[in-house]
């Protein structure tokens, strides 16, 4: 962690901004690797561990579940898909994201959170092909953020820490843009998570968020209801086994479409995309694994927006939102 990005940090126990590195124990010219954050005020104190801020309080009524640590885990061994993220590459999650806020860009020293970030595909884009933005990446796993880190460390503009969404670690109005793609259905509270994590976006700001949508079921949707929700409560190793089996049908019968549209339709070859079974896989164990996950439609989420005071409300794709904040 770069000393700089102090100032974004807050106690998450007492939200106080009164914070202090102390105890260093491990640094480098530019970074602090082993330290503690102190709240002079709650005297509450967090640990830098391999310079990623640990900020989250036990003593705070919501202290999360971790149950996305294993799958990134599991990620990174391989067993599911490492590279691509819900079966498009980096740099077409970048574009994505250009798309969305209508840029070519992100404007010099811009600031851009990327709010539940995984393995960090997303935000570690934007900060490689924008130098002079500064990227805040944030996840409950440490497990995601070690290998975020891990990726990011030839980058000068990342700033990565764990922090509850629901609970953040990170003063208001402090970010020009927001990401958080299915990341706030899985709270114990969509609607205030969403309150927490907009508190940081400053006037005028852009937000994007991506959630499940009530009204249109996709396969992985669909083996969540078949498993009644419970599979969470299996241990990570079995949940893996059952989204393996679950996925191999869907990866016979999406083979056997496109070839056979291929044969029909051979106008459409460059536009169907077969999908690698490791992939299948990972958006499977995804919606098998978290323990909360909720759906919710049009109508709701732009009412949650409109009630935060944001404009230019517009849906993208089946239940992504993007909004300024007035």
């Amino acid at each position: 962690m770069k000393k700089k990005y102090l100032k974004f940090l807050i106690c998450p126990a007492s939200k106080s901004s009164n914070l202090k590195i102390v105890n260093i124990k491990k640094q480098s010219k530019d970074e602090i690797i082993e330290a503690t954050i102190k709240c002079q005020d709650s005297n509450e104190e967090y640990l830098i561990k391999d310079s990623i801020p640990l900020m989250l309080s036990k003593k705070s009524p919501s202290f999360p579940e971790m149950s996305f640590d294993k799958q990134w885990l599991l990620k990174k061994l391989k067993l599911l898909e490492p590279v691509l993220s819900s079966g498009k590459k980096p740099e077409e999650r970048y574009n994505k994201i250009l798309n969305i806020f209508k840029l070519n860009r992100f404007p010099d020293k811009s600031v851009f959170l990327d709010a539940g970030c995984g393995n960090g595909v997303n935000g570690l884009e934007v900060a490689k092909n924008n130098p002079t933005c500064t990227v805040v990446m944030l996840d409950v796993s440490i497990q995601g953020l070690k290998e975020t880190y891990k990726r990011a460390k030839n980058l000068k503009n990342v700033f990565v820490l764990q922090s509850d969404l629901l609970n953040l670690a990170i003063k208001d109005n402090m970010f020009d843009y927001i990401w958080s793609e299915g990341v706030l259905h899985h709270t114990k509270n969509t609607y205030e998570a969403l309150v927490s994590v907009e508190k940081t976006l400053k006037r005028k700001g852009m937000l994007y968020i991506w959630l499940y949508a009530n009204y249109k079921k996709s396969y992985y949707l669909i083996m969540r209801d078949i498993t009644f929700n419970k599979a969470y409560k299996l241990p990570f190793w079995l949940i893996y086994f059952l989204s393996v089996s679950l996925s191999l049908p869907y990866f016979i019968f999406n083979l056997t479409h496109i070839n056979i549209k291929k044969i029909i339709q051979p106008s459409t070859k460059k536009l169907l995309k077969h999908r690698p079974l490791a992939s299948i896989i990972f958006s499977t164990y995804d919606s098998l694994n978290p323990k909360y996950q909720f759906r919710h439609s049009k109508e709701e989420a732009i009412s949650w927006l409109s009630k935060l005071k944001y404009i230019n409300i517009k849906i993208v794709g089946d239940l992504g939102l993007v909004a300024k904040k007035k």
